[in-house]
């Protein structure tokens, strides 16, 4: 699904957040022009914190420092 998207060029940068485990599987079966886009991981599962997406979105800003995205 994600490999798709990227090829239909939906998204040119990807930040990615997963459990350790699941992040683990990711690395190894994305195709590398798909892991290139990868800008930033963050191992941790979110969705036991039943956060609304926006809540969601600013946690993932928090914890990646980040001002926008």
């Amino acid at each position: 699904f994600i490999t798709r998207l990227h090829d239909q060029k939906r998204f040119n940068r990807l930040i990615v957040v997963a459990t350790k485990k699941l992040l683990g599987e990711l690395r190894d079966e994305l195709p590398n022009h798909v892991k290139t886009s990868i800008t930033h991981e963050l191992t941790k599962d979110l969705l036991p914190q039943r956060l609304s997406d926006r809540e969601m979105i600013n946690k993932i800003k928090e914890d990646l420092d980040l001002v926008c995205f």
